[in-house]
């Protein structure tokens, strides 16, 4: 916060020489010469000087006001997501720790790391005094953000639910950190090519898509997942939107029955075949088997900039779906 004498002393540069009474407190009204300046004077130490110029208050997922009396100079993340934040918004130099995973960019992965994101390193961390802490609403467990809060330091709990929380949300860290300058151009990329790619397919056939989130139990998601909102951007239809958990448990049986076209898979260095095997998906069905496509998690469940690259590839997956269809 700048002080009231480096203030005086910056006003003194820019302005004709000012008689010393109407810098340390003068009778306005008498001094009519300088009456405009010193009035001005009086209300910048009343409302600029009061106070520091960078406090800012934005309101968490968890509907906590969070307040930060100047930009934060030693911030912390709990999710790997957050961490491509920071660097997005180019205030990586603040960054004292992380969690676990956090591998992108690749410098990312010099950082100290505090733990998983579910278990941390409590007296590391003190050590750290980190200024902010960016958690995860969803991803790190309530009683761990009430431990860091117990232990004094200031959390702010990001969630992204939807495609379309996505600008609104990185918006409000940027404003905690003091990098809205950063951001609009970045945004505007963004939503453009996200617009674009709504337009282009949205009034195309669709196709039946199974998203695999993990291979054994079988795992996918909902309609309420943000990776739904992809899957129908691109002009495809989640067959099991339907369900009542976010990640759903599912059997054989119900993804035969299902008919999917598609079958989007986060399973690394597996390929279909492999697949089929692995579930015992039957040689002999009156269904057609669907086609596979191996999609990065990483690019669609970190949602990040880098969440474009992976919208993009699963609308041309569906599209390839699509073109192959009778």
């Amino acid at each position: 916060m700048r002080s009231r004498s480096s203030a005086i002393s910056t006003l003194r540069r820019i302005a004709r020489p000012i008689p010393e009474n109407l810098l340390t407190g003068p009778d306005c009204d008498n001094v009519l010469q300088y009456r405009d300046l010193c009035r001005f004077l009086l209300f910048f130490n009343l409302f600029i000087l009061s106070g520091p110029l960078s406090a800012v208050t934005v309101t968490d997922a968890r509907g906590v006001r969070v307040h930060l009396a100047s930009n934060p100079t030693r911030v912390m993340t709990l999710a790997p997501h957050l961490t491509e934040w920071l660097y997005a918004l180019d205030k990586q130099q603040y960054l004292v720790a992380t969690v676990a995973y956090s591998d992108f960019p690749p410098a990312a992965q010099s950082l100290p790391k505090v733990g998983d994101g579910s278990n941390l390193d409590y007296e590391a961390i003190l050590k750290l005094q980190p200024e902010l802490i960016l958690a995860w609403h969803t991803g790190t467990p309530l009683k761990v953000i009430e431990k860091l809060e117990e232990l004094g330091f200031l959390v702010y709990a990001s969630h992204v639910g939807r495609l379309n929380e996505f600008s609104g949300e990185i918006t409000r860290v940027a404003k905690l950190l003091g990098a809205e300058k950063r951001l609009p151009q970045q945004l505007q990329r963004f939503e453009n090519r996200v617009s674009l790619l709504r337009q282009q397919y949205q009034d195309l056939s669709k196709i039946e898509v199974f998203y695999l989130t993990w291979l054994s139990p079988l795992m996918t998601i909902n309609g309420s997942h943000i990776i739904n909102d992809v899957i129908e951007l691109c002009g495809g239809r989640n067959i099991f939107a339907d369900l009542p958990n976010l990640t759903p448990i599912i059997d054989l049986e119900a993804l035969i029955n299902r008919s999917p076209q598609l079958i989007l898979s986060t399973q690394l260095n597996m390929s279909g075949d492999e697949f089929f095997k692995h579930i015992h998906w039957p040689r002999i069905s009156a269904r057609k088997r669907p086609a596979y496509a191996y999609v990065n998690a990483d690019y669609l469940s970190r949602t990040s900039f880098r969440m474009l690259r992976g919208i993009e590839e699963t609308c041309e997956f569906i599209q390839e779906v699509r073109v192959a269809t009778p």
